[in-house]
């Protein structure tokens, strides 16, 4: 049985929205800064391949490709295919002097093995990602805001 994933989660980071875009913009760097991004391998200007695991024992294996990349509106949307099959997308706007992020996330978990596993452990796996956006959402903040 294939589960749908949808994902909603809005941070304010203590950061300066254009620095907070231009980081998720810069996808080649989230290794770098995003503890449960092992990897991206470019494809070319529009798509790579993104390896990812949280708390679980599972590394996903995703191709992102960009959908709408537009600084004016701060919204960076990415379909994805592999391991997860969807769409994914980033909103950054000011407010207060900070940044609000939205995060939105339509998937199904495609990797071999795994369709028993998101009825069943739908729960967990959904908490895996919780605990994944929070880490990288601290990430993001002390990043753009000029802090290690």
């Amino acid at each position: 049985m294939t589960r749908l994933f949808r994902f909603h989660s809005e941070f304010d980071l203590d950061a300066a929205p254009g620095r907070v875009f231009e980081a998720l913009r810069d996808i080649d760097s989230w290794p770098l800064w995003w503890p449960q991004v092992h990897s991206v391998e470019r494809i070319d200007d529009v798509s790579g391949h993104v390896a990812i695991r949280s708390v679980l024992p599972i590394t996903f294996r995703i191709k992102l490709i960009a959908l709408v990349e537009d600084s004016t509106s701060g919204t960076l949307k990415a379909s994805l295919e592999g391991d997860l099959t969807g769409w994914t997308q980033f909103v950054v706007s000011p407010e207060a002097g900070r940044a609000r992020l939205v995060y939105d996330q339509e998937a199904v978990a495609t990797k071999r093995g795994y369709g028993l596993a998101t009825s069943i452990g739908a729960p967990v796996l959904v908490l895996n990602h919780r605990l994944m956006m929070r880490a990288g959402m601290r990430a993001l903040e002390r990043r753009s805001a000029g802090t290690p």
